[in-house]
């Protein structure tokens, strides 16, 4: 990966209060961009013990980190033909990069818009630019204060929380010694659930003379990317909820006549996970007699993997067979204004907690420098 991938992308033009320079550091999964990045992409997906943990007893953390490496290595083995094969599917790799670097670039513009001078970084979690490459970057450029900006819209420690205790672990690693605040997910925001309303509006209205009933009784079929529910017992997660809470305030809200339903998609592995699947779900409409359906990626804010092939294509096939006659996807929110907004709405509130606009002293109680996320629940919204 070339190195310019973890460059800033834009910066603003007016300064914040003197001696700081504050960065936003963008945080995503990250994937492959070609069919030979699939197996190092895997490996590290799989080696991350906030989703896949292996040993729960006491064991030494060179014994453990053995055994995850261990079992990434061997489950990585299993799916490597068929995940490669899927990624030849959707054009040979992943476009969630292009995609964050699209709403980095929107970002700043909009940050900028509003007088704020911050320069926009993204850090991978599982690929390329990772958090170690984001940090060096930010070391260079002289950052004092950084703002974590997930990209996921729901709080989850397998996601979130993983991303933000990997890019601490980089910051001490680089001795970078800045403040690092991150914002609170934004499932809840008006503009948000706004954002994600359009999507589904604009889904109906892109196939209005494909469904074969009104476009008010087509079934809104949430999709969100599931976890192992012993891990959602365990650690209290509050993942599952705030996907729920979205779902119904949305519809509740913007789609109130609208017949809707919500399931998890993307299992690995035997463990169970959350229900309904989506799969299961496809099931229990069809024979229901729904006939028409528009998948919503609620927990997905571009495209990638899970929803260009595993929706788009194996999702569909199993409508078909199900006999459903219409079964489209919303689009992923991506760039949309609304989005973008929340987002820029939680850096301007965040910099004005922490001080760093003109007129705006800190708050006793803003983040200190490089929180550890709690194991129970989220970080704080501060």
């Amino acid at each position: 990966m070339p190195a310019s991938t973890s460059k800033p992308f834009t910066t603003a033009t007016v300064t914040p209060a003197a001696n700081h320079k504050v960065g936003l550091v963008l945080f995503n999964l990250g994937g492959p961009l070609s069919q030979n990045e699939v197996e190092p992409f895997l490996i590290n997906l799989f080696s991350d013990p906030d989703i896949f943990k292996i040993i729960n007893a006491p064991v030494p953390d060179w014994m453990e980190r053995f055994i995850q490496k261990g079992f990434a290595w061997l489950i990585t083995k299993a799916r490597l033909k068929t995940a490669q094969h899927n990624y030849g599917l959707i054009g040979g790799g992943s476009p969630q990069l292009k995609h964050t670097q699209a709403q980095a670039l929107a970002l700043a513009s909009e940050v900028a818009g509003r007088g704020i001078d911050a320069t926009v970084y993204v850090a991978m979690r599982y690929w390329h630019p990772l958090s170690e490459e984001a940090l060096a970057q930010i070391t260079a450029d002289g950052v004092t204060h950084l703002i974590g900006v997930s990209l996921y819209p729901h709080f989850s420690l397998t996601t979130t929380g993983s991303s933000v205790k990997t890019f601490q672990a980089a910051c001490k690693t680089h001795g970078w010694t800045g403040t690092l605040a991150q914002l609170a997910p934004v499932y809840n925001k008006p503009r948000y659930l706004k954002a994600l309303a359009d999507t589904i509006h604009n889904g109906l209205k892109a196939h209005a003379h494909q469904w074969t009933c009104p476009t008010d009784q087509v079934t809104v079929l949430f999709s969100a990317h599931s976890l192992p529910t012993r891990f959602v017992e365990d650690t209290r997660d509050p993942y599952p909820e705030q996907i729920w809470h979205s779902a119904q305030t949305v519809m509740k809200t913007h789609l109130p006549n609208q017949p809707w339903t919500l399931a998890y998609q993307s299992k690995v592995g035997p463990i169970p996970w959350l229900e309904p699947s989506t799969e299961q779900m496809l099931s229990t409409l069809a024979r229901s007699g729904v006939q028409n359906i528009l998948v919503v990626p609620i927990s997905f804010v571009s495209e990638h993997i899970e929803t260009l092939c595993e929706i788009d294509i194996e999702y569909k096939a199993v409508a078909d067979a199900l006999g459903i006659e219409q079964f489209h996807r919303a689009q992923t929110l991506l760039t949309h204004p609304d989005y973008i907004g929340v987002l820029a709405d939680g850096v301007a509130d965040k910099m004005k907690l922490l001080g760093l606009l003109p007129g705006h002293a800190s708050h006793p109680r803003c983040c200190p420098s490089n929180p550890a996320p709690s194991r129970h629940a989220e970080p704080s919204p501060l």
